[in-house]
């Protein structure tokens, strides 16, 4: 029967088909979407049915304990709602919110609409611009491996955002068994398509990520490079998302770091850190590359500050060179020491553009309240506001955005101020107004970056510039350039 099956691998670009495979990617991960509208529909039938609330209300609270009876059961599937590192995620939630309201709360209160503070704030930082830096300080070499890392952190994120490298083999799969969408067979193949290794180069693949506090990640053997790679995927399902809200500080090493960052940096170690020293000992590599996109990015990079910090009570790691490339990465670490040297050596952080992301602490978003607050304090009435957001000229908006930010807000006692460790290049493209072309530009290439990311920015693309997409675009130009230079 299936011997007749064409499985030639051919690509597949068409964006209708694109649109299905997102479809089926949400069905089979986010079940927490689907019991609901399952739910809706039964119980709509059975008040048309039985025009009674208690009936319909007892159905309805029955198929969701069927559902999930069903997954634990029949499937093995323990929900999130069921697991410790969920009911982690809630109370550490619930005390950081607490906090929130006993100290924030009644302190600010606004006499205008928040969007059309927002709209003001946002019109002046459309005005503001980054001062460029000569793209030359960058060697070839160093914007090879970011460009060649950042593609192995976007392999994590596989089907969904990657539809088009599916093959028709892969869609043989997927139509044999239909929850192998996500699974490790085509997420090898998005893998091996994005990075250019072979298929027997990819050592484990955890991409599943269904626990709160442990991202999915792949290990791999980059063999052009002679390293071994640890790929640690950004936020995808809703377990990520857990993580990633779970941002109160706690202690780690020297310091104090993102909660749920953390927690998943350490479980991932000690999940792979026998496979690790097993198979730089069997290889003969001597690098170590930990790499991740987003949530992954912040993931990796707590993950190499730990493995640094231990890393003479291992042979393996010992004799080996740890390098960490973070895109994208919230900040997630505050030294209350003098950082390592090897510590800032070994971690490199790339940031896109006007990404919000890189940006986006505890700290900043308390310093983007005040701002809004000051914003609100203007002598402006509400016409003059609207006018500002659609007709604001530069000046008069440069001279608010001054105004507003001049009160330095003391966070310290609320808000560890996270930052980022290493060396951070900060990257990102500008229309030329003479041949209309994207042309990549460097804002930084050091360390003191970090002042700058202190303040969240919602000028343009402060979400389209923190896709994985973006970030291999910049990369693949910038290192275009620096390769015509030579």
């Amino acid at each position: 029967m299936h011997s007749n099956v064409d499985v030639s691998p051919h690509v597949i670009k068409h964006s209708k088909l694109n649109t299905v495979f997102k479809i089926l990617w949400a069905i089979e991960n986010m079940w927490v979407v689907v019991v609901p509208s399952v739910c809706a529909f039964v119980s709509v039938a059975m008040y048309r049915y039985s025009k009674s609330r208690l009936y319909t209300l007892s159905t309805s609270m029955g198929c969701v304990v069927v559902w999930i009876l069903c997954r634990y059961y029949i499937l093995g599937q323990v929900p999130v709602f069921l697991t410790p590192q969920f009911k982690e995620c809630v109370s550490t939630v619930r005390l950081l919110l607490h906090n929130i309201r006993t100290q924030i709360a009644g302190k600010y209160k606004y006499s205008y609409p928040l969007i059309i503070n927002l709209g003001i704030l946002r019109s002046c930082h459309l005005q503001t611009s980054l001062e460029k830096e000569d793209v030359n300080i960058l060697s070839a070499e160093a914007a090879y491996l970011m460009h060649r890392y950042m593609n192995f952190s976007a392999g994590c994120y596989g089907v969904i955002f990657y539809p088009h490298h599916l093959t028709s083999r892969s869609l043989t799969n997927i139509v044999r068994h239909p929850t192998s969408i996500t699974t490790t067979i085509s997420a090898e193949n998005i893998i091996c398509k994005i990075t250019g290794i072979n298929k027997s180069d990819i050592i484990i693949t955890q991409l599943k990520g269904e626990n709160p506090l442990k991202p999915g990640y792949y290990i791999c053997l980059d063999s052009d490079n002679k390293a071994l790679v640890l790929a640690i995927r950004g936020t995808l399902t809703l377990s990520d998302a857990l993580t990633d809200i779970t941002c109160a500080s706690k202690e780690f090493l020297c310091g104090e770091a993102h909660h749920g960052i953390s927690a998943g940096a350490l479980a991932i170690f000690n999940e792979v850190k026998v496979i690790l020293e097993n198979k730089l000992q069997s290889t003969g590599f001597n690098k170590l590359v930990i790499t991740g996109h987003s949530l992954g990015a912040g993931t990796a990079v707590l993950l190499t500050l730990h493995l640094l910090s231990c890393k003479d009570q291992s042979a393996s790691f010992q004799n080996c060179e740890v390098r960490c490339y973070a895109y994208a990465p919230p900040p997630v670490f505050y030294c209350k020491t003098e950082i390592p040297r090897t510590w800032q050596e070994s971690i490199v952080t790339v940031v896109n553009g006007n990404d919000i992301i890189p940006r986006a602490s505890l700290a900043n978003m308390y310093k983007l309240l005040l701002q809004m607050q000051n914003i609100d304090n203007l002598s402006l009435s509400t016409w003059d506001r609207c006018k500002l957001i659609l007709h604001g000229n530069a000046d008069r908006l440069s001279g608010i955005l001054e105004e507003v930010s001049k009160v330095e807000p003391e966070t310290s006692n609320l808000f560890t101020p996270l930052q980022h460790t290493g060396k951070i290049v900060w990257v990102g493209t500008v229309r030329e107004k003479e041949s209309n072309n994207l042309e990549p530009v460097l804002y930084s290439a050091s360390n003191t970056a970090n002042s700058k990311l202190r303040d969240i920015n919602i000028g343009n693309n402060f979400i389209a510039d923190h896709w994985p997409h973006d970030y291999q675009k910049t990369l693949k130009s910038l290192l275009d350039i620096l390769k015509k230079d030579l």
